[in-house]
């Protein structure tokens, strides 16, 4: 009998603790300027994260880099990762957003998990606009093997 209450105990302890630990946002990964197939990698991760949390919101934050950064970086790769989620893992359009966090020194990318309901992550760019310069070409030309291009727009994230 004893060892019965200690066992629902126990169980009811875990339960809680989940709970308490899906109410909070929380970030799952970063990463920087990585290739391709590495990205899906991270993605997938994030995937599995999603699916093992059906009550939070995916947001992706994608920032551009101080001198590391196409002009249409960002919105091209953070409409190729939403792309990603959607189409090959089956995750619903709904459950992920895809924010522009503006500029860091170095070409960012974070993946958060929020609880429905709540506001999403608010971007903490370190470096201000005029500081930026871009580097020569455009993202729609570039294709690594493998990528394909996005087609969802990625929004202005609020910042802190």
């Amino acid at each position: 009998m004893r060892v019965m209450k200690l066992l629902i105990f126990s169980l009811l302890l875990a339960l809680t603790s989940i709970s308490f630990a899906a109410a909070e946002s929380r970030k799952i990964d970063s990463f920087g300027a990585i290739d391709c197939e590495d990205e899906m990698a991270r993605l997938d991760n994030f995937a599995i994260e999603l699916q093992n949390a059906p009550e939070a919101q995916g947001y992706v934050l994608v920032y551009g880099g101080r001198r590391d950064t196409k002009r249409d970086e960002v919105q091209v790769r953070g409409s190729r990762m939403k792309r990603y989620l959607v189409e090959n893992r089956g995750v619903s359009a709904d459950r992920v957003q895809v924010l522009n966090g503006g500029y860091r020194e170095n070409f960012t990318v974070e993946l958060w998990l929020v609880p429905r309901g709540e506001t999403g992550p608010a971007a903490t760019p370190t470096v201000k606009e005029r500081d930026v310069r871009f580097k020569k070409g455009r993202m729609d030309r570039y294709r690594e093997p493998g990528c394909f291009p996005g087609k969802y727009v990625v929004r202005k994230a609020r910042t802190a």
